[in-house]
């Protein structure tokens, strides 16, 4: 497949593929049926698709604002700055030449150009190398992705990675589960996409990990709210598939959570450090479709120190699971679950206060994505 394959469908039909029907109960439907493509792309394909990254990062350095502070950012933007007015300069000395001087430049630029670039090419290969390596290396197991930045109303699925995962820890559906939430988030909370919002989760997780200095970068990845709640959905449709009724409440949710058998024995104690005697949930134990998921998101909160790894999990989790009654379609019911959350202080210093969006859907969508209202 070396040119991309579209399936064009929407959110309830995904939505329906996740939970087995729509809407899972109790919730009711979305108001807002979006429409997106998935787009399958092999080998070859996430080649093109990493080169293709490298271009649009180029051509947005040109925006001061944009990675402002990045030190990689920084150094490129001059080294484009450079070449540019290099060529502003070559550019004015070319207009001030008569007619017959500017056939005699460009007979001999385009004799020359070829070699010209192929030694530019040679002497700057460690630099282009270094940037497709760099790429290389952050899609190094991805399995999928949505660019936010994108206008188009689509994300991509790896078929590589994720046929590698599809007998060990995560079937193809999960890939798509996991994309299209991103899809949904980036709709109802576009603000989360702001660098702010990013700073002020790093300053405190700097402050909460075992060892900040190891691995931060993925660490803060994982911690990013999106990449949290993506994976806290595969658990919830895995309950949902299992049992056919969604929390409506915290102790609700804790008896989702915990009654996973992917959460460990340790993760049990939590509860019984905090005076929560884990039979008085009566836990219902499930098995999470995508297994690979559900195991990031344990790893990652497993490397914050304690009491903070205890209390992301009672207190954090919890409003992650609302924010996603949202991103499922229903405010009004993510509203009365919010009441019954015990606290929201860990989770506010993390991430800022909850947002509940004042509509079903945003009124800065991209202009070629339309809302289509679900039919009846």
């Amino acid at each position: 497949m070396i040119f991309p394959k579209r399936k064009p469908t929407n959110s309830e039909a995904q939505l329906k593929s996740d939970f087995g029907e729509y809407p899972p109960k109790p919730l009711l439907p979305m108001k807002v049926n979006w429409q997106f493509d998935i787009v399958y792309l092999d080998w070859i394909g996430e080649q093109i698709n990493n080169m293709k990254q490298v271009a649009q990062v180029v051509l947005r350095l040109k925006d001061s604002h944009f990675r402002a502070n990045d030190p990689l950012a920084i150094e490129a933007r001059k080294s484009i700055s450079a070449v540019m007015k290099g060529f502003l300069e070559i550019k004015a000395t070319y207009k001030s030449l008569s007619l017959l001087n500017k056939i005699v430049f460009i007979v001999i630029t385009t004799i020359i150009s070829l070699p010209i670039m192929l030694f530019a090419l040679f002497r700057s290969r460690k630099k282009i190398i270094g940037v497709y390596k760099t790429f290389k290396i952050l899609s190094r197991g991805v399995l999928g992705s949505f660019n936010h930045l994108s206008d188009s109303p689509q994300f991509t699925v790896y078929k590589p990675f994720y046929s590698r995962f599809i007998k060990k820890d995560c079937p193809a559906e999960g890939v798509t589960s996991h994309e299209h939430i991103h899809f949904l988030q980036n709709y109802y909370f576009p603000e989360r996409n702001e660098k702010k919002f990013r700073d002020r989760k790093d300053r405190v997780l700097k402050n909460i990990l075992i060892d900040p200095e190891v691995n931060f970068d993925r660490m803060s990845y994982y911690f990013e709210v999106n990449e949290m709640e993506a994976r806290l959905h595969e658990v919830i449709l895995s309950y949902y598939r299992e049992y056919g009724e969604l929390p409506s409440d915290q102790t609700g949710f804790s008896r989702l959570f915990f009654g996973s058998r992917g959460v460990n024995r340790k993760m049990m104690e939590v509860m019984k450090t905090s005076g929560i005697e884990p039979s008085s949930l009566k836990l219902r134990e499930l098995d999470v479709r995508c297994s690979l998921m559900e195991s990031q998101m344990l790893t990652a909160i497993s490397q914050l120190r304690a009491p903070f790894e205890f209390d992301y999990m009672l207190y954090v989790l919890p409003v992650l699971y609302g924010n996603l009654l949202i991103v499922y379609g229903d405010t009004n019911q993510a509203k009365k679950y919010f009441d019954t959350v015990s606290s929201f202080e860990f989770y506010n210093e993390l991430y800022g206060e909850i947002i509940i969006p004042v509509k079903h859907y945003p009124q800065h969508l991209p202009s070629q994505q339309k809302p289509i209202p679900i039919k009846k």
